[in-house]
């Protein structure tokens, strides 16, 4: 495991704080948060490129990086604007990162394909080329780490999934961990094994990516997540009150209380009239394989991902699935 403590920057009136945070130094680790979060103030800081007033401690393979300048804790670092030279071909882009130890430079190009490349200046490519040069030239320096900021940003929406899984066979094929900074919940599911959260400088959840999002530990953190719905709620001997109804709740905590369950949009299936919740359209839009409708149950505003679209003003039954739902208590 990877590790970075005591981590604090201060600048205006931001401030980031880390008191510590463990990450996989073998697979990839996404930081995620909205904008203004400090998440590409983090990557500057891991690289070097950043100085913190106050000292922290960076561990990475066994090796203590904090401390390091930027160009001896042999990181490669992917901008969000890839920053190639645009003078340059692609191929004097990736000798420029060549040091000693470098990997070949004809093995990396084959991994990203950009063999039909090379001789093209950097001002001439494609958004979808540039980044794999500039990920071509981080990784041309075999390094014990490779930072993304932000990687799919400038991307077509067409180009984003085929980018994610260029990724994810890069970092398996090189045996590098990759940490990959990013606001889209998307990236998240498609690549990390591990995660942090970040808002406004504060660590939300760190752990395993299925952990955070799936199993919120605080409010904060299950309400950062646009995939739930969090809801006022009151259960008793397995039962659960939300929404107007009462349920079966399968859980061994047999606790009673009150707070909120935390639920995903899709697990409210559609019911014969009469048998579910009672609910009224408000508004709905396909989004994806499914229609998002944002739905008034007993009164609380709710969103849904259902399989087909309504009208507004239609009223419609559901029924939540709380096999994976999580509680959060009072």
């Amino acid at each position: 495991m990877a590790k970075i403590s005591n981590l604090n920057y201060a600048y205006g009136d931001f401030h980031l704080q880390i008191p510590e945070w463990r990450f996989s130094d073998r697979e990839i680790t996404c930081v995620w948060g909205p904008s203004g979060s400090g998440k590409s103030t983090l990557l500057q800081i891991m690289a070097g490129l950043l100085n913190t007033k106050e000292d922290y401690f960076f561990e990475l393979g066994g090796q203590t990086l904090s401390g390091r300048a930027a160009e001896a804790r042999e990181i490669g670092f992917v901008f969000q604007d890839f920053r190639l030279f645009p003078h340059m071909t692609s191929l004097e882009n990736l000798q420029i990162a060549q040091k000693s130890g470098a990997l070949n430079i004809q093995t990396v190009s084959e991994a990203l394909s950009i063999g039909r490349i090379l001789n093209q200046k950097a001002s001439t490519l494609s958004g979808g080329e540039a980044q794999r040069v500039a990920l071509a030239r981080a990784l041309i320096r075999n390094p014990t780490l490779v930072l993304l900021d932000e990687p799919f940003s400038s991307l077509d929406e067409g180009l984003k999934s085929e980018a994610r899984n260029l990724v994810l066979k890069i970092q398996r094929q090189f045996s590098v961990p990759f940490v990959i900074v990013t606001h889209d919940l998307r990236d998240v599911r498609a690549m990390a094994a591990d995660l942090l959260v970040l808002k406004d400088g504060k660590v939300i959840c760190s752990g395993t990516a299925q952990t955070c999002l799936d199993f919120p530990k605080g409010l904060e953190a299950a309400r950062i997540n646009s995939e739930n719905q969090v809801i006022p709620a009151k259960w008793e001997s397995g039962k659960i009150q939300v929404l107007g109804g009462q349920f079966e709740l399968k859980s061994t905590n047999q606790r009673s209380g009150s707070g909120w369950v935390v639920i995903k949009k899709w697990k409210f299936q559609l019911t014969p009239m009469n048998q579910g919740l009672q609910g009224l359209i408000v508004s709905c839009f396909q989004n994806g394989p499914h229609w998002e409708c944002l739905v008034d149950i007993h009164s609380q505003m709710v969103t849904l991902l259902l399989p087909k679209p309504f009208n507004v003003g239609d009223t419609i039954f559901v029924a939540p699935e709380f096999d994976s739902c999580c509680l959060i208590f009072d």
